[in-house]
């Protein structure tokens, strides 16, 4: 979040901040003008480590995180409870406790402060929240339009890219997603699974997020393996710098090619003519933990809505190709995957909506 607007002849501070997965990193600014800003300060706040509570119960048949059914008396997630789900108000809310709110299946992430926000949240009035809903399985987008006036899409890329490693079959390769979901949901941390020496291929905000949090959690070496350049990672030269400063090496124009027991294989690569290739030559390093953080891609979305390039095609304040439906944030095209970016969509698509119901467009 960052200011634009300076009083004249003013020295003034400015505080910018990213939330990442597990991360809160900041910068504090100071200056008169947008052209001699310095950064007289930055740290990484680790708001997982702070969030302490309960183990989550695990589903009885996938385990994965889950509620308590009643009427079949077992722990289930959403897709093996096969209930519709339940409604919950800021009333009812208020009255729960932290392990009330686990057996409902409402994670730790909105105990504590995301709780009261949360409440207030509610308070505001005609606001309710129903869990345990999943777009296209208990939750059909046709039965939404008939019940409201509008719908804004706001799911997310719940899919996970892959890529192919040649090589013996081995464990220990994962997706940076759900390994970080597990830390996520892990009070204490120890249950959480690191190698001794890791690598992470890809080179975004995630690459970046799991990379710290390996180092973190104890491991001796962890190595983020990138295909291209430094100018053209995907996360910011702070987020670079940031995973650095805590012991993480980043190795760029490497392509992962094959991955043995206990090592991985990256061919060297370089750019010609606008065209990554690769030049012959390879590195192999010791590699016992591999997380892949090669992208996420839209999973769910409603077929009637079109889409662009991957997501969910929207015009102006979001508006999709249906009318009476709008979206927002990572599902839909044309942001910058920023949790900020999103907030703003959301703004954005509030005012229209208003704005199209008021006129009875």
């Amino acid at each position: 979040m960052c200011f634009t607007y300076f009083e004249p002849n003013t020295l003034m501070k400015l505080i910018s901040f990213d939330v990442g997965l597990r991360n809160l990193a900041y910068c504090v600014l100071e200056g008169s003008s947008r052209h001699d800003l310095k950064i007289t300060g930055w740290d990484l706040i680790d708001v997982m480590a702070e969030m302490g509570g309960l183990d989550k119960p695990l589903c009885h048949k996938c385990k994965k995180p889950a509620c308590w059914v009643q009427s079949h008396k077992i722990y289930a997630c959403t897709r093996h409870k096969g209930t519709s789900g339940s409604t919950y108000t800021k009333t009812t809310l208020a009255k729960k406790t932290k392990e009330e709110l686990l057996v409902l299946g409402i994670p730790l992430q909105i105990q504590g402060k995301t709780k009261k926000e949360l409440e207030w949240l509610l308070q505001v009035g005609g606001i309710s929240l129903h869990h345990g809903r999943r777009l296209g399985e208990n939750l059909l987008l046709a039965d939404l339009r008939r019940e409201y006036d509008a719908v804004f899409l706001s799911i997310g890329l719940a899919g996970v890219n892959a890529i192919t490693l040649s090589g013996d079959a081995r464990e220990g390769i994962e997706n940076a997603v759900d390994w970080i979901a597990d830390l996520r949901q892990s009070p204490t941390k120890t249950d959480v699974a690191v190698g001794k020496n890791v690598i992470v291929i890809g080179g975004g905000m995630t690459a970046v997020d799991a990379a710290v949090q390996a180092k973190l959690l104890g491991a001796e070496a962890v190595t983020i393996a990138y295909r291209r350049d430094k100018s053209a990672m995907g996360a910011s030269a702070f987020e670079q710098d940031l995973a650095t400063s805590k012991g993480v090496h980043i190795l760029y124009n490497v392509a992962p090619k094959s991955a043995g027991a206990d090592s991985i294989t990256l061919a060297r690569t370089k750019t010609e003519n606008g065209k990554l290739v690769e030049t012959g030559e390879t590195v192999t390093l010791a590699a016992d933990h591999i997380l892949q953080a090669v992208g996420q891609k839209l999973t769910g979305a409603p077929d009637i809505v079109a889409l662009d390039g991957g997501k969910i095609a929207v015009t102006g304040p979001g508006r999709t190709s249906v009318k009476g439906i709008w979206a927002g944030g990572d599902c839909a095209s044309g942001g910058q995957d920023l949790t900020v970016t999103a907030v703003a969509e959301g703004r954005d698509a509030a005012e229209d909506i208003h704005a199209s119901l008021s006129k009875g467009s």
